[in-house]
């Protein structure tokens, strides 16, 4: 495989962009237009798109692809973009990465495979599969309250050697193993990014790279704020 050149541009505030939905259901992109203006707007770094604020796990694969080229159209460049590709099993994952390609995102996310529990080795195998089918940066995503299979820290560190493994996002809520992470050696390209809300300012505190952020969806320019205070040392 050969890997494009990766810069380091995930840390910062990247919201995870919210789905509105018109009551039957289907997606209303004249308010998701809106949504993207405002988050850019107000000067976050990224959109984390079709994950689970998004309703990634529930959408079709065709869905998933006119809410990215949304977010491609109406951030015109400005931003990076974060495309999840919530599938539950390896191929799946790979399958709906390859569609995804040629819409051009800046990094793919993944989860563990879920329904089933596997161990942290077929974890590890998952992963390294997924960057190895493109040259497009992977982050992972650690949320097993809703995989109900945990990264153990350990799993991490193995994966964070992978050239194309760029980082993860990690929702567990569990802020020894992620604090431990961060103060652990690993590649410098390889991001730490916070993904439960309530531990943001935290995180920031210990020298997490950035976060994904739910509730920035509202309340964005808090959080663009707290960004740039702490890049400066300042934890008021």
């Amino acid at each position: 495989m050969v890997y494009a050149v990766f810069f380091f541009i995930l840390p910062g505030i990247i919201p995870a962009l919210i789905l509105p939905v018109n009551e039957d259901g289907k997606i209303n992109f004249k308010l998701l237009k809106k949504q993207v203006a405002y988050l850019v707007l107000a000067g976050v770094h990224g959109l984390f798109i079709n994950g689970t604020t998004g309703e990634g796990a529930w959408l079709t694969t065709d869905e998933k692809v006119q809410v990215f080229k949304v977010a491609r159209e109406m951030s015109e460049g400005r931003v990076f973009l974060c495309a999840a590709c919530l599938q539950p099993f390896t191929e799946m994952v790979i399958n709906e990465a390859k569609i995804f390609e040629k819409y051009k995102p800046d990094y793919f996310v993944a989860v563990t495979p879920y329904y089933y529990n596997i161990s942290q080795d077929a974890i590890i195998e998952h992963f390294k599969k997924i960057a190895d089918c493109s040259s497009v940066p992977l982050i992972i995503y650690n949320i097993p309250q809703c995989t109900h299979n945990k990264i153990e820290l350990s799993t991490v560190l193995e994966l964070a050697k992978e050239e194309n493994v760029a980082g993860i996002k990690d929702s567990s809520g569990d802020f020894i193993s992620f604090t431990r992470g961060i103060y652990t050696p690993v590649p410098e390209s390889f991001s730490w990014i916070q993904g439960e809300d309530y531990l943001d300012g935290s995180a920031l505190n210990y020298g997490a790279d950035g976060m994904v952020t739910g509730l920035g969806n509202v309340f964005i320019k808090p959080y663009v704020r707290m960004y740039k205070e702490a890049k400066k040392g300042n934890y008021q």
